[in-house]
């Protein structure tokens, strides 16, 4: 079984990372990670001296563990994490790249947290409030009416808000929008939450086709089969998140 399970952040990191993060499984084992519009970085190791930087993902990923035990951290949507400054965050997107941890550290966890925290200190974590403020509505109700709205009332153009999307989430802001949805749906499917009628109604899809076609695309599979999945791997999500 793959047991999957996300806790809040330090307080001092609570404003960039959304979770930190950890992964159980049996080496060699495969899971499949759906898109969510966010950064992370992974531990590669005690103390995290490597880090994997994990760019912003436009599509479902299928990873194999290689260690029983898998640390991450997860930045906000929104956040740009100025990882190796020399490659925009659009251009690490459905990528990863190694890099190196200045700081010493006693495990893993603690290892990506001095790493956050230098991030912050040489200021390489920034947000956009435009940005911001469109992630904000989306929150809600991430789909094309919601988009429309958010990005009309926007004290910028509408080149100018994909060209802050692209800077500082690497996606644009429709697959933005397709990449939170599909995640919630995921989440959904994950926690045996409706039918896909009843899901589509509650995640702004036009109807039950519109749902299952935009999930394939992004996920890799129809919605069914990727609960059956999940549910086939006992890939256990969404259902512990410490204090």
């Amino acid at each position: 079984m793959i047991r999957y399970a996300e806790s809040a952040p330090p307080p001092d990191l609570s404003a960039v990372v959304e979770a930190e993060w950890r992964v159980e499984g049996i080496p060699g084992e495969r899971v499949r990670i759906l898109a969510d519009a966010c950064t992370d970085l992974i531990a590669l190791g005690p103390g995290a001296r490597e880090i994997l930087f994990n760019g912003p993902m436009a599509v479902a990923d299928i990873t194999e563990l290689q260690v029983p035990v898998t640390f991450g951290l997860r930045f906000r949507p929104g956040i740009l994490a100025e990882v190796v400054p020399s490659l925009r965050l659009s251009e690490m997107r459905d990528k990863e790249v190694i890099v190196a941890n200045p700081i010493a550290a006693s495990s893993e966890i603690d290892g990506l947290r001095a790493f956050a925290r230098h991030l912050i200190a040489t200021d390489r974590l920034k947000t956009n409030p435009v940005v911001d403020a469109i992630l904000e509505m989306l929150a809600d109700r991430p789909d094309s009416r919601t988009l429309m709205v958010a990005m009309a009332a926007a004290p910028a153009s509408e080149r100018t808000i994909q060209r802050f999307f692209l800077e500082f989430v690497g996606l644009t802001p429709q697959q933005t929008v397709g990449v939170i949805r599909q995640n919630n749906v995921g989440r959904a499917l994950r926690t045996r939450i409706g039918g896909l009628a009843e899901l589509a109604n509650a995640h702004g899809y036009a109807d039950q086709s519109h749902l299952t076609r935009d999930f394939t695309r992004l996920a890799g599979l129809p919605p069914g089969r990727y609960a059956r999945e999940v549910a086939f791997d006992g890939f256990v999500q969404d259902d512990v998140r410490d204090a």
